[in-house]
């Protein structure tokens, strides 16, 4: 069984100035998912291809700007 642990980080800050945080869980046999606190959105999924290397497999956005300028 993979051991999880969770890390907080600075995701990015609003135009009010609040600080929107990033959640991400990970496991130690390299699955990750990272969520932040806007709207309580999945921001990322990694895992391991078949060939171990680490795959994002979501259509997220690497920073605030973007996330912030999406129209859907």
């Amino acid at each position: 069984m993979a051991t999880v642990k969770i890390t907080e980080s600075l995701f990015g800050i609003t135009k009010n100035q609040n600080e929107i945080k990033k959640y991400t869980l990970s496991t130690s046999d390299g699955f990750e998912v990272a969520l932040i606190n806007y709207g309580a959105t999945i921001q990322s999924i990694r895992q391991p291809d078949k060939y171990n290397q680490i795959t994002e497999i979501t259509l997220g956005y690497d920073n605030l700007q973007g996330k912030l300028n999406q129209t859907t």
